[in-house]
């Protein structure tokens, strides 16, 4: 096995192997076809490596822009990881992969002491959209779920701090940026969407990854005193009947493996669970 950086040349290649994973390189898919494989501190961009044996790519690492290392590799994880870290000089930020590679990425970075907020194994699941089932609400009008507008900034970007301080365990610092960076990108990009009760924004969702014909849904977020009222399910169950509209084919997305409300959610509308995934956010660090 060989370890090599990966640039256009290989792009191809890259493609045709994450292809073969496609479920669960969703963001990696997606952030080359946003970026491609040049590190240059753009969103989406990256520290590409590849682990090659016999003349096949086996495993690919991103040490993406955000600091979040990104794994669909099989075999060859950790050094993997490692030579990525090294080429990007960025500190890592996070994990994000299958959960058996997410362990020993963290093990073998030496990170397993190290606050993370966020340590979770999550389910993987998957959603043919001819199988989605329609909720009532949504068939009977009393939930409509439209793609956020402009106009909608506000009361997305109030939503979107709080699903990234209670989902993501960010402090309310880094969640106000995050959110004021991602939700204008979302809508402008038509990724963002909102579930309506008597034309007022009662939950959204977004697509936080997508190639032609999959899309990966995250950021679902219902407030507190909305819940129970099967909002989550109608806006991720609207935005796959638009997405399906527009060509696409199947949704793939995560939860926590102890979030059994927002499981039975997904299940209801015909996802299923076919792996597991993990995601590790960590402190951020204080620059000295």
């Amino acid at each position: 096995m060989r370890i090599e950086g990966v640039g256009p040349a290989q792009a191809q290649a890259v493609e045709t192997f994450l292809s073969t994973h496609w479920a669960s390189s969703m963001i990696l898919r997606s952030n080359a076809r946003a970026a491609g494989f040049v590190d240059d501190g753009r969103r989406f961009s990256g520290a590409w490596f590849a682990a090659w044996d016999q003349g096949e790519i086996v495993g690919v690492v991103s040490h993406a822009w955000s600091g979040n290392l990104i794994l669909q590799a099989p075999i060859g994880a950790a050094p993997l990881a490692e030579a990525a870290v090294t080429a990007s000089g960025r500190p890592v930020q996070g994990l994000i992969g299958p959960w058996g590679q997410v362990c020993d990425v963290r093990s073998a970075l030496n990170l397993m002491n190290r606050h993370a907020p966020l340590d979770s194994r999550e389910e993987l699941f998957l959603l043919e959209l001819a199988d989605l089932a329609i909720p009532a609400e949504l068939t009977s009008g009393k939930i409509q779920v439209r793609r956020a507008i402009e106009a909608d900034l506000p009361v997305v970007i109030e939503m979107r701090i709080a699903y990234e301080i209670e989902t993501n365990r960010r402090s309310p610092k880094d969640a106000v940026e995050t959110a004021q960076t991602t939700v204008p990108r979302m809508i402008a990009s038509g990724d963002g969407f909102v579930a309506c009760v008597d034309g007022k924004i009662a939950a959204i969702s977004t697509f936080n990854a997508r190639v032609p014909d999959v899309v990966q849904i995250g950021g679902v977020f219902t407030p507190p005193e909305r819940r129970g009222q099967r909002l989550a399910r109608a806006c991720v169950a609207g935005s796959l009947q638009i997405a399906r509209s527009e060509g696409v084919s199947r949704s793939v997305l995560f939860t926590g493996e102890e979030n059994i409300p927002a499981q039975r959610a997904y299940l209801s509308i015909g996802f299923h669970i076919i792996s597991d995934y993990g995601l590790v956010l960590f402190a951020t660090q204080a620059k000295s």
